[in-house]
């Protein structure tokens, strides 16, 4: 529930004198509720706290009132004498709603926004240390670890369709390969069966007969077709030999062959 209601106020003095006001109350919860941290004392910045709803307002374009101040503590709930922690509400004029602390917090993301508020604190020696929500910036938080587990997932699921594709691209790589090597050796084995079964035709007949020979047919010398003559011209060519190496046995044998 958020919104507002409002009534009149009417005040008599003693004598008589009188005033009215407009008085308008919105509905605040932790949802509205922003945390500021000060490295000051309670007692200085409760002196401020009209300059600092004036800068609250002028830096968020919304209009900023403190609800409450409080010395700060440190985890272990001890009480930080210079640390004074103040709790901000925002009102849209506009619409006369108060202001989710998440646009809030969002602004302060802005380096320019932040760097504006804490100069402005500082002209009235504020020293701005920290600021967060109702529940130390839970939400923001868990926004950001969700971004980071959306991104961690996103990377994950392109991570295994890219192990997948990978896979994929293996397997079917790898069968093509197999089936050229399947191919090319059942074509080698069929050229070595065609080799093994082809029929050899050798020639039976005499290459003599058939006058491959390139001498065949040619005329002898004469002397070699009369024997007398042949004996004649073996008589000439061993003239000179007979004395040195005994060869008659080895002519005769020829020449009575």
């Amino acid at each position: 529930m958020k919104g507002y209601f409002y009534f009149n106020v009417s005040a008599f003095d003693s004598v008589n004198h009188t005033d009215s006001a407009h008085v308008q109350v919105y509905l605040i919860s932790n949802a509205n509720t922003v945390t500021f941290t000060f490295l000051n004392t309670l007692e200085y910045v409760n002196a401020q706290q009209n300059k600092i709803e004036e800068i609250f307002t002028s830096v968020f374009g919304f209009k900023g009132t403190v609800d409450s101040m409080t010395k700060a503590k440190d985890e272990n709930q001890q009480v930080l004498q210079n640390q004074t922690e103040i709790r901000v509400h925002f009102i849209d004029t506009s619409e006369n709603l108060p202001v989710n602390s998440e646009v809030i917090l969002q602004q302060t993301a802005n380096i320019a926004i932040i760097n504006q508020l804490r100069a402005a604190f500082v002209s009235i020696a504020l020293v701005l240390e920290d600021l967060q929500g109702e529940e130390r910036s839970t939400t923001i938080d868990q926004n950001c670890v969700n971004q980071l587990w959306i991104l961690f997932s996103v990377v994950v699921a392109l991570l295994f369709g890219f192990i997948i594709a990978l896979i994929g691209l293996y397997i079917w790589r790898t069968k093509s390969l197999q089936d050229r090597l399947d191919r090319m050796a059942a074509a080698n084995s069929s050229e070595q069966q065609n080799d093994f079964s082809r029929n050899i035709t050798l020639s039976t007949s005499n290459i003599y007969e058939n006058k491959v020979n390139p001498v065949h047919g040619l005329a002898l010398p004469a002397y070699l077709n009369d024997r007398e003559e042949m004996d004649a011209y073996i008589d000439e060519a061993l003239h000179g030999l007979e004395e040195k190496i005994d060869v008659t046995s080895e002519i005769n044998h020829v020449s009575t062959a």
